[in-house]
């Protein structure tokens, strides 16, 4: 019995070296145990936050580089336009090409000649960049009369702000929206999973249901017989890839972003 006991715990001190760390939630040191783990862990998961030397950094401000960079990576963007009227941006620098993508998908615009990109970027510049790239339009800017420091939003990022409140995407804390304190690395991870829970970023078929908006971010991907309860997105990284549609109920809106003139096929009842 001894013998049969070592054996299977060696079996499975096997099989657990044969996960990365992450696997277990264990790969950073300051992970932290609160209201935002599970947000980081699916950024993690997904590819978006990768942290740096062991830490995920939960509690620094983000940068403007860096959230352009996250929201590319979970559209799936690869597409670069011109950036040389911006002189802030070096071309030497680690966030240029990121820079470019998020021009050419329009989620960042700079003012004049700068873009900012190593500036701490406000909660309200990071709620606008999302309300842009998610097309959230349209919002009442009555629903900002419930937050105390609703008089704080700048006039430019009302409509925006008031479409993520009414979806549900943002909620404030203790009565207040903060639009102007700088926006740390887990808030932001949080505001992302309320917007997107499901990631498909392979190619091939899906058939199992979706709770939540779905992101496809790569070409080549057919859903066959299933719900998405939610929003259904085709990330910029489809490009002039084929998405399949085969059987597929959305209850929520269908995003095109990215896919080629024919290249979402809509076929049986979706």
């Amino acid at each position: 019995m001894r013998n049969k006991k070592l054996a299977l715990f060696l079996t499975l001190a096997m099989i657990i070296s044969m996960f990365p760390l992450n696997a277990f939630g264990t790969e950073f040191s300051d992970m932290p145990d609160n209201w935002s783990t599970k947000a980081l862990e699916s950024a993690v998961a997904n590819g978006l936050l990768k942290g740096d030397n062991g830490r995920i950094m939960p509690n620094e401000n983000l940068t403007r580089a860096q959230m352009a960079t996250i929201v590319n990576r979970a559209f799936g963007t690869r597409e670069k336009t011109s950036i040389d009227k911006f002189t802030d941006v070096k071309k030497d620098a680690w966030y240029f090409d990121e820079m470019a993508k998020a021009v050419q998908m329009k989620t960042f615009i700079g003012s004049g000649d700068k873009l900012y990109p190593d500036n701490s970027i406000s909660r309200e510049e990071a709620f606008i960049v999302l309300a842009r790239a998610f097309k959230l339009s349209g919002g009442n800017a009555n629903i900002l009369d419930k937050f105390t420091d609703k008089n704080d939003i700048s006039d430019w990022a009302r409509e925006g702000i008031s479409s993520l409140v009414a979806a549900g995407y943002i909620s404030g804390s203790d009565g207040r929206i903060n639009p102007k304190h700088n926006i740390t690395r887990a808030e932001f991870a949080q505001v992302m999973y309320n917007l997107l829970k499901n990631y498909i970023n392979k190619e091939g078929t899906y058939t199992e249901d979706y709770d939540g908006n779905l992101m496809i971010n790569v070409p080549n991907v057919t859903l066959k017989g299933l719900t998405v309860t939610g929003d259904l997105i085709i990330g910029d990284g489809v490009g002039d890839g084929e998405v399949i549609l085969d059987d597929v109920t959305v209850t929520g809106r269908v995003l095109v972003r990215g896919g080629g003139e024919n290249s979402i096929k809509i076929i049986g009842n979706s």
